[in-house]
């Protein structure tokens, strides 16, 4: 490698822009520059290595000599040791003793423009789309008006640090050009640290003879008659970082770095900043907080985090995106900006969809696609793919996935990154991998961590190898033996999963249904699927594997497992209607019609009921009136209620009748996820009726004659529907003991908060406690309570819970009277929830409610 002068490489490159023309340079006139280099000293410098030279591309070693030597005589210079020498003798020349700050300043300024060119050449979106990190400039701001003369900004990799670094930069020399400032600002990579370390100065020496003030009576000049007017030097220092150069080198950059510190630390007008990751501040603060050096971090002292440039916030990801296309509309919802929130995946969905920038494609996959997208670009099509896949898979098969520990001791396998040690390097320079180590007072311990998401699709894919890379049973039964607690399970999942599907295995989702899920899990991984073959489904013309996978039948036991009770709801309507592309038969295209009929009604969503009824109303009506209960009489019954505040009697009387004289045929009592959506929808379709006895009857008839010790042991969600339906009915007729004693058969099975339940069982759990709480001393519970509810309606689109809750309280005199805002702001909720829903004012305003 050749070893070179940083301050002379930087006058070279400025020197061949003058020789060519240019104040500035751009990726396209690295062409040109080639040409004229060529032309005048007849060899070839390449389009590529200029690149590297001006950082539009990586870079991991200087310039050889020869380069070197043919871009300084394009320069009118001999060779890269005479342009050296002849920098040299200028350093030398005898000057004025007096130190000029504004001559200083400027060349500050020279330099701290070339690494801002660098770095704006490196950014992951157009560097004109770049915003101003708010909290980073807080956080900086903080310490320029503080005592401390030392601060980092400190994040994983990924986080935005250099990006937002530059924009500080860019505003500090702006001061200085608007004459509002006289600060020196020089802004530096980390690499240039070698070649100070290489000068044999110390690194204040070594700054100012970058600077051009090298004699001894210009040192003593700055020290002793600072001019300037006040004005500050700040040395920024970018990606202080181990991976930059190895282990052994870091250590001795760092050791100069620290002998600089106790240099400048007297003078309080010298500051420091450096950007470092988090994983280098934990594993060296104990040698950067060594003596008397203080750092000003930013850190919470009680938070065991170690960041202070965070996430991009919904603010700033709104901000961004109407940047990059003004058309966009003006809010930008919280899950759009939750899944763009990290720079990194951020950029690489701009890259992806930059010919037409929105926010249609954002889901539940794009995150997962996201991080594909890295991965494939970083590990599988990079230098040393195949050390690098080993190294991860080893990592994964000395982790104790089953006792939920996912770090891995590195001396455990320190002959294997002794071995493949340029992979390893490369995973840490990425961000792929980090090491933190750990002080137990005896001894230091260095683990080795995943960074991100990428932990769990480095375990989807080794869990995959063990079978073949093959979605089936057998790696079904390991999955369950593997993870035996829920850490990360799910998102391992849903890799596996994508994987699959990407991979041309459809019918590997058969295969699902052996694998052990809570309801919650379940009702998730529904959502994810649901996005996932609806994004493949929009690609069909190019899947043809796809088109085919969806002609076959739907097997019954597929259609049981994505066809489930508690996962209908709202955000469960992407995989109904994906199902409804498959080859149904007339019963399941009815129960698939009569779910999301359903979910148009958990929203309010008259219309779409509407259209669902119209659907029904399509089949045969002996096809309807096979099921034990008529599906499309229960959805009109909803529709008369909710539209125009009537109750058919019709409807009732079907199903009252049934409650006196249940004669069923054994496929109408035959236990299926079918048959459950059916009773339990006849059940609430008897509550709007407004007569509990007859709710109570007819439930009773069904736990005689359906699933009965099922229902009395409480443990699945169809028995959950069925006790919560009796515990409503008893607590609206009085028998509040009974009400309660349902409700701790429940919360004994689910706990109290019922973390374990699908939003739909969530919900209903939630109203059935507020009811509770009206009757006991303890009224100032339901605030909190409706605090949950609220959260669950937002999240998952339950309206008709909202409004059935916030009718009870304001009908119950005194509950919400002590708390007349929380009360204020329910009787608003509740108009706007029916003014909105086109539901009828007469059936649910009510009087004592308004005002």
């Amino acid at each position: 490698m050749t070893v070179i002068s940083h301050a002379h490489y930087d006058l070279l490159k400025r020197e061949i822009l003058t020789a060519a023309g240019f104040k500035s340079i751009s990726p396209a006139d690295c062409r040109v520059i080639s040409a004229l280099v060529t032309s005048k000293t007849k060899h070839c410098i390449s389009e590529t290595t200029l690149k590297r030279i001006y950082g539009f591309a990586l870079s991991r070693f200087n310039p050889s000599s020869f380069t070197l030597d043919v871009l300084c005589k394009y320069c009118n210079y001999n060779s890269w040791k005479e342009f050296c020498e002849i920098q040299i003798q200028d350093d030398l020349e005898p000057s004025n003793n007096d130190f000029n700050w504004n001559q200083i300043r400027k060349k500050a300024a020279s330099i701290s423009n070339l690494t801002l060119q660098a770095a704006r050449n490196r950014a992951g979106i157009p560097y004109h789309y770049v915003i101003k990190r708010e909290l980073v400039n807080a956080h900086l701001s903080e310490f320029i008006h503080s005592a401390f003369t030392n601060a980092i900004l400190c994040a994983p990799a990924g986080y935005g640090k250099t990006m937002a670094l530059c924009q500080w930069v860019e505003d500090r020399l702006e001061l200085n050009a608007a004459n509002l400032r006289n600060d020196v600002i020089l802004f530096i990579n980390s690499n240039a640290l070698i070649n100070a370390l290489q000068s044999r100065r110390n690194l204040f020496e070594w700054v100012l003879a970058l600077l051009g003030c090298s004699t001894n009576e210009q040192l003593k000049a700055l020290v002793n008659k600072r001019q300037g007017n006040g004005g500050k030097f700040y040395l920024v220092i970018d990606g202080f970082d181990e991976h930059v150069a190895g282990s052994d080198q870091f250590q001795v950059v760092l050791n100069y770095l620290l002998n600089g510190l106790s240099i400048c630390k007297n003078y309080e007008w010298l500051k420091l900043v450096l950007s470092l990751r988090s994983s280098t501040w934990i594993n060296y603060r104990h040698e950067l907080q060594a003596g008397n050096n203080t750092w000003f971090t930013g850190f919470h002292p009680d938070s065991s985090k170690h960041n202070n440039v965070p996430l991009l916030s919904h603010k700033e990801v709104n901000e961004l995106c109407l940047k990059i296309n003004p058309s966009l509309s003006n809010t930008i919802s919280f899950e759009a900006a939750e899944t763009l929130s990290h720079p990194l995946f951020f950029q690489y969905y701009y890259k992806h969809y930059r010919g037409n920038f929105s926010l249609s494609s954002l889901n539940n996959v794009c995150l997962y696609e996201l991080s594909a997208s890295f991965i494939l670009n970083n590990i599988y099509l990079g230098k040393n793919a195949t050390e690098k896949v080993f190294i991860i898979k080893s990592l994964v098969e000395n982790m104790d996935i089953r006792g939920g520990h996912f770090d891995v001791e590195k001396i455990n396998v320190l002959n294997l990154l002794k071995q493949h040690n340029p992979a390893y390097q490369e995973l840490l320079s990425i961000g792929f991998l980090k090491e933190l180590s750990h002080n137990n007072g005896h001894s230091i311990h260095t683990c080795i961590i995943f960074s991100n998401n990428f932990l769990e699709h480095s375990i989807a894919k080794t869990l995959l190898s063990y079978t073949g890379s093959k979605f089936d049973d057998s790696f079904a039964q390991h999955f369950n033996d593997t993870f035996t607690r829920t850490g990360n399970k799910l998102t391992v999942l849903k890799w596996c999963l994508m994987i699959a599907i990407k991979t041309g295995q459809q019918k590997s989702l058969e295969h699902l249904t052996a694998i052990n899920l809570n309801s919650a899990e379940k009702a998730e991984l529904m959502m994810f699927i649901g996005d996932l073959l609806e994004k493949e489904c929009s690609s069909m013309k190019e899947n043809e594997l796809l088109l085919q996978y969806f002609k076959q039948v739907f097997s019954e036991k597929m259609f049981d497992y994505f066809f489930s009770l508690d996962l209908i709801n709202p955000a469960y309507k992407k995989t109904l209607l994906t199902m409804l592309r498959f080859e149904l038969s007339s019963d399941q295209k009815i129960l698939v019609q009569t779910a999301l009929g359903i979910i148009a009604v958990i929203q309010l969503n008259l219309k779409e009921v509407n259209i669902r009824i119209g659907e029904l109303r399509k089949f045969d009506q002996a096809d309807i009136e096979a099921f034990a209960i008529d599906p499309l009489n229960c959805l009109t019954a909803f529709y008369s209620f909710l539209h125009d505040g009537a109750i058919p009697d019709e409807a009732f009387n079907k199903l009252d009748r049934l409650s006196f004289s249940p004669v069923l045929r054994p496929d109408q009592l035959k236990p299926c996820v079918a048959n459950d959506m059916l009773f339990i929808q006849g059940a609430y379709t008897m509550l709007i009726c407004g007569d509990l006895y007859k709710v109570v009857r007819y439930v009773n008839t069904v736990k005689n004659i359906y699933k009965t010790d099922e229902i009395e042991q409480a443990e699945t969600p169809f028995a959950f529907f069925i006790n919560l339906l009796f515990g409503e009915a008893w607590h609206g007729l009085g028998e509040t003991d009974k009400a309660l004693g349902i409700y701790n058969l429940i919360a004994g099975t689910f706990g109290d908060n019922g973390e374990q339940l699908s939003p739909i069982i969530k919900a209903r759990f939630y109203s059935l406690k507020i009811k509770l709480l009206m009757n006991t001393s303890r009224e100032d519970l339901i605030i909190d309570e409706l605090r949950c509810v609220n959260s669950i309606a937002e999240d998952s689109g339950n309206k008709i819970l909202k409004m059935s809750v916030l009718m009870m309280l304001l009908k119950h005199n005194g509950v919400l009277d002590k708390y007349p805002f929380f009360k204020r702001q329910a009787v608003h909720d509740l108009t706007m929830i029916i003014n909105r829903n086109g539901l009828n004012r007469n059936r649910f305003i009510v009087p004592d409610m308004v005002g």
